[in-house]
């Protein structure tokens, strides 16, 4: 396996000079961008201990996919991990490492969607467990609606 170093993740996940005006604001995080960063951090310490806890908290869920055919949210399985990450933290305490970010310990929101991809790959009977959205696609701003307060009602 590559090793990846710190340049590399730096690297990857620069953004580059996107501009954040207009539409642009609401712009995705699952550009290709992140896909590569996606891919970067996978080859990390960090992730393939994330990842690993990834399946077994996503393993019930699997099971009860097979039985009743009910779907997860793969946001759930990640915010299940995030607050078991002090196990993770404990378990890397043990064997001498320190967790570090540079090192994969991050959980990045906007690498939920490449988790839940990563997993069915590789366990093919969870196929459609996890409810996904589309990746690299625009959203677009909402309006808002302005309510005046009192004041400005009664003038």
């Amino acid at each position: 396996m590559a090793r990846v170093t710190t340049e590399t993740l730096r690297a990857v996940a620069d953004l580059g000079d996107v501009e954040m005006t207009g539409d642009n604001v609401q712009y995705d995080f699952l550009t290709p961008v992140h896909e590569q960063a996606f891919e970067t951090w996978k080859q990390t310490v960090g992730a393939r201990h994330i990842l690993r806890h990834c399946y077994i908290e996503a393993a019930p869920f699997g099971a009860r996919f097979k039985a009743t055919g009910r779907r997860v949210s793969v946001k759930l399985i990640w915010e299940l991990v995030r607050d078991r990450y002090h196990e993770v933290r404990i378990r890397c305490a043990r064997r001498g490492i320190k967790p570090s970010r540079i090192e994969g310990y991050a959980m990045p929101n906007a690498f939920t969607p490449y988790v839940a991809r990563h997993i069915e790959s590789r366990r093919p009977e969870w196929a459609g467990m996890f409810v996904k959205q589309p990746v690299g696609h625009v959203h677009k701003s909402r309006g808002v609606i302005f309510i005046p307060n009192r004041k400005e009602r009664t003038a």
